[in-house]
């Protein structure tokens, strides 16, 4: 397997994440990991951890319900299936879909619950330990859409009545509002409202 650095860094740590995931399952210690400089111990049973993925794929290939579509194929499991079973089935499947050899949902259950797969630890608790440098581009523009929006709303509900009669005021408000949400649309954000969301 010839592999550049970035690449083989990345399967290493899926492979590493894997079995750290399944031997805490197992609730034996097989990987050690070093904090001080990222480094992993591996004992010599760490094929056993391997082995568990290799039955887990059996069992749910063959042991277990399913209906095969024309791409995709439904996995069925009772509704008294451990718990610890289901997780296993959530990392080989995780393990799977890390290299495109599946993509998978999972749907129902009793708990309602959201997985999340974290390739990388290490810069996970670098960032928990130093949370001032951790930057998150999407994060931080959906932050300032959210005030942008709030300050819209602010904006539009407080525009000047202008106008002799009732009448008249509420045709020039009904005009005027709907003008600014159009050019809001066009991209075009009144000054005020970027004032106030920069500003804040």
């Amino acid at each position: 397997m010839n592999l550049k650095p970035r690449e083989a860094d990345r399967v290493a740590s899926t492979v590493i994440n894997t079995l750290v995931q399944i031997d805490h399952l197992k609730g034996s210690r097989s990987i050690t990991r070093f904090s001080s400089n990222e480094k992993y111990r591996i004992d010599n049973n760490y094929e056993d951890l391997l082995e568990i993925l290799h039955k887990t794929l059996n069992k749910l290939t063959s042991k277990t319900a399913k209906d095969t579509k024309e791409t995709y194929i439904n996995y069925y499991l009772i509704r008294n299936v451990r718990n610890d079973e289901i997780d296993y089935y959530n990392i080989l499947l995780g393990f799977l879909e890390a290299y495109n050899l599946v993509s998978f949902e999972l749907f129902g259950g009793n708990s309602p619950s959201i997985s999340l797969r974290i390739n990388a630890i290490s810069q996970m608790e670098r960032y928990v330990k130093n949370p001032i440098k951790y930057d998150n581009k999407i994060l931080t523009d959906q932050y300032f859409t959210y005030l942008r929006a709030i300050e819209m709303y602010k904006y539009l509900f407080s525009l000047p009545e202008v106008g002799d009669s009732e009448n008249e005021k509420i045709y020039n408000y009904t005009k005027e509002f709907w003008k600014i949400v159009e050019e809001y649309f066009f991209g075009n954000i009144p000054s005020k409202v970027e004032h106030a969301v920069y500003n804040r």
